[in-house]
């Protein structure tokens, strides 16, 4: 396991393909135990290797396995046949026995087929314990929220989730479910873009380092047609992680992106080149 934190960490400094090194050298030694091989599968996807994910989670179906590997099928963009099985396999196995990884798909199923309803009393209760999948369950409850018209009834929802996450996961989905909030002010535009940037404002108040708070910070400003200040933030994410891919992506659709980003795109998102 240190390994591979050491490998996410070297990823930043010295590049996709030294992070890679050290990866395919862990896979190498035949890695025993469910533990080291969902982390070892979760930074290959991470490091843009979804087939490597599928092959190391090949015979597992824990819940949490079944999940990374529905994202992994999903990045390989021509597994179709094999996201629609696993997808199968996790709305029947979650039928059989909850897991929050498992019921964020059913939940997904429900909500593309119009069928989610009352969110406080199929979704709340989720919350509780969903560990790592609380932003995805809590997304797709604001998102339900939104999609019937209860407007008001979205920031109750996420100042709950965000309450509960708090409490029993720590400051991570915290802070991510806060910028969920950022996200959805901003698809409402209007008066709640500013909204959307006094949130960004608190988070850096309270000492969130991540690439996700500045890139929200430059869409925020694009959006109001500040170029100048949405370039600047998209560096600054840029600068606290150059793995970010969501900045190259948005540079790269504003035609922003120069010899030298463009250099660095190579080193660290290789996969990524525009």
């Amino acid at each position: 396991m240190i390994e591979i934190d050491r490998a996410l960490t070297i990823w930043q400094t010295d590049g996709h393909q030294a992070a890679l090194q050290i990866l395919d050298r862990v896979w190498d030694a035949k890695p025993q135990g469910f533990p080291i091989q969902y982390a070892l599968g979760k930074a290959y996807l991470e490091m843009d290797k979804p087939q490597k994910t599928l092959d190391i989670l090949k015979n597992n179906t824990t819940p949490e396995a079944i999940s990374l590997k529905i994202q992994a099928a999903r990045a390989l963009k021509t597994a179709d046949a094999l996201v629609a099985k696993l997808e199968k396999q996790a709305i029947e196995l979650n039928q059989k026995s909850f897991h929050p990884a498992l019921a964020a798909y059913d939940l997904n199923r429900q909500f593309a087929a119009k069928t989610l309803k009352d969110v406080a009393t199929q979704i709340e209760p989720l919350l509780s314990g969903a560990g790592q999948w609380t932003v995805e369950i809590a997304e797709i409850g604001a998102s339900t929220l939104l999609f019937e018209g209860k407007r008001t009834d979205v920031d109750r929802f996420l100042a709950t989730a965000t309450r509960i996450a708090l409490k029993e996961s720590g400051l991570d989905e915290s802070w991510e479910l806060r910028l969920l909030q950022v996200n959805l002010a901003m698809r409402r535009g209007g008066k709640f873009m500013y909204r959307a940037i006094h949130l960004l404002d608190l988070l850096r108040e309270d000492g969130v380092k991540d690439p996700a708070v500045y890139y929200n910070y430059a869409l925020a400003h694009l959006s109001e047609d500040n170029e100048r200040l949405g370039i600047r933030f998209l560096l600054d994410a840029l600068e606290l992680d150059p793995t970010y891919k969501p900045a190259y992506t948005k540079l790269a659709a504003m035609d922003r992106l120069d010899e030298e980003l463009t250099a660095q795109l190579e080193r660290f998102r290789p996969s990524s080149k525009p």
